[in-house]
C-alpha cells in the first residue's frame, strides 16, 4: 500500500504522507508552477514531475530522494524535422502522462501533445517511432486543444510486450511487441 501521494496542481506539486495517525501534508515543491502530472516510480523510488511553465515551456523534474531535492531532466523532444502535419513542425507543447514500465525497472514512458509517445531507459527520452509513423496518426485531432495528445499509458501485468495507450480524439492503440508496431483498438466505439 502506498505511503505517499503526489498531487500535481496549478500551484505546484503537493505531497501527502501516510503515518501512524493517517495522512498528513508533506509539503509543496515547484511552488507557483503548474504541474501537469506527477508520480513515484515504484521500482526505483524516483519521483517525477511534469511542469508547464507557460513562458519557459515544458520542463521535467526528477527527485531521487523522495522529493527533498529535484533535478531537471531533458524533457521529451521530437527529432529534428518531425512534423505533426506537412509544414507544421512537431514540438512538445505539454506532458500529459508519465508511466513506469513494471517489466523494466527504470524505464519511463511519456505521453505528449502533439500525440507522441517517448521512452527513456535513464539517458534521455526517444520518440517511439512505430506509433509516430503509424498512418492513422493523420486522422488524430485535438478535441479542444491544438493537437491530439497521448494521455494514458497502460502495461499488461501478464505480458511485458503488451502496451496500451489512449489518444485524445485518436482512440486506443495496442502494441504486442514492446512498442515496435501499433494497431487501433477502437471497434464498437461511437
Amino acid at each position: 500500500m502506498a505511503d505517499r501521494v503526489l498531487v500535481g496542481s496549478r500551484k505546484g506539486l503537493i505531497s501527502f504522507r501516510r503515518g501512524p495517525g493517517g495522512w498528513s501534508y508533506g509539503g509543496v515543491a515547484h511552488a507557483g508552477i503548474p504541474v501537469s502530472y506527477a508520480f513515484q516510480d515504484p521500482a526505483t523510488g524516483a519521483c517525477w514531475a511534469a511542469l508547464d511553465h507557460g513562458h519557459w515551456g515544458v520542463k521535467l523534474q526528477r527527485s531521487q530522494d523522495r522529493g527533498a531535492t529535484w533535478e531537471e531532466v531533458a524533457a521529451p523532444a521530437y527529432p529534428e524535422g518531425s512534423e505533426v502535419t506537412e509544414g507544421k513542425p512537431a514540438t512538445t507543447k505539454y506532458l500529459w502522462v508519465l508511466a513506469a514500465d513494471p517489466h523494466a525497472p527504470g524505464r519511463v514512458y511519456a505521453g505528449t501533445e502533439p500525440g507522441g509517445l517517448f521512452v527513456s531507459d535513464g539517458e534521455g527520452f526517444r520518440l517511439v517511432e512505430g506509433l509516430w509513423n503509424d498512418p492513422t496518426r493523420a486522422q488524430w485531432f485535438g478535441g479542444g486543444r491544438d493537437s491530439a495528445a497521448i494521455h494514458s499509458i497502460l502495461f499488461d501485468p501478464r505480458d511485458p510486450a503488451r502496451i496500451l495507450i489512449a489518444i485524445s480524439c485518436g482512440g486506443t492503440y495496442e502494441s504486442l511487441d514492446g512498442g515496435q508496431t501499433w494497431a487501433p483498438r477502437n471497434n464498437g466505439l461511437q
